[in-house]
């Protein structure tokens, strides 16, 4: 997968993640601000994830790159559990209110996720 493609997928999902959330965060400003703190935080993970499997695509060992793939789930739901409750202490967000947004960014990015990675998986065979 070229860079491009990925770079130009990461936009298009977290634009329309981002659309997504403000509309769903309606006139709340802590909850527009929380919205944009999820979308910033699967961004970074997605290009960290996709800069690993990248390298570790070409790397000698057959077995390194399905090892990042499942350490990765691990990581990013253990991460993301500390985002919420920093996003629940800080911004005072009621947890209801942040359960749609968050169900949403993380769908979306996941799919884009598992998408790339199974795109570099390809790049071994």
């Amino acid at each position: 997968m070229k860079r491009t493609t990925f770079y130009a997928w990461l936009l298009l999902t977290a634009a329309v993640s981002t659309l997504a959330l403000y509309w769903m965060a309606g006139g709340s400003i802590a909850l527009q601000k929380a919205a944009l703190g999820m979308v910033v935080f699967f961004v970074v993970f997605t290009q960290l994830m996709y800069h690993l499997g990248l390298r570790s695509s070409r790397s000698a060992n057959p077995f390194l790159f399905t090892q990042i793939f499942m350490v990765s789930v691990l990581f990013k739901i253990v991460l993301l559990t500390l985002f919420v409750v920093v996003l629940l202490k800080l911004m005072e967000v009621n947890p209801r209110q942040l359960a749609a947004p968050l169900g949403t960014t993380y769908v979306l990015f996941t799919i884009l996720e598992t998408w790339v990675l199974m795109r570099l998986s390809k790049l071994r065979a």
